[in-house]
């Protein structure tokens, strides 16, 4: 599904700058749904102990497996979007978050 999302997008919208735009922005917001689900998993069970609750803590690495793929995907989209349009404006400080979120 994280990967099917960018694909289906760009697969629809055919290979252009808006296509695969479109695509970071959905890789991006899946993996932040993969990060922050194991993230909270602890205060939620506190705050509302459910079966959801205890499978989600229970299975925090795989979560975390998820989201490297999901990141793997995202970065995998943002270097295509360098690739068809090598005249993207980059923002030097988001650059240089960016890097230092992938370094660590």
């Amino acid at each position: 599904m994280l990967l099917a999302i960018p694909a289906a997008t760009i697969g629809s919208l055919g290979v252009s700058r808006e296509s695969v735009l479109t695509a970071v922005r959905a890789s991006a917001v899946a993996a932040f749904l993969t990060f922050i689900a194991p993230f909270t998993a602890s205060a939620a069970l506190a705050f509302h102990p459910s079966v959801l609750t205890r499978y989600v803590r229970g299975r925090r690495r795989y979560f975390g497996i998820v989201f490297a793929f999901a990141m793997f995907v995202h970065i995998t989209c943002v270097a295509w979007l360098f690739r068809i349009n090598p005249n993207q404006p980059v923002n030097p400080p988001m650059f240089i978050l960016g890097a230092f979120g992938y370094g660590s």
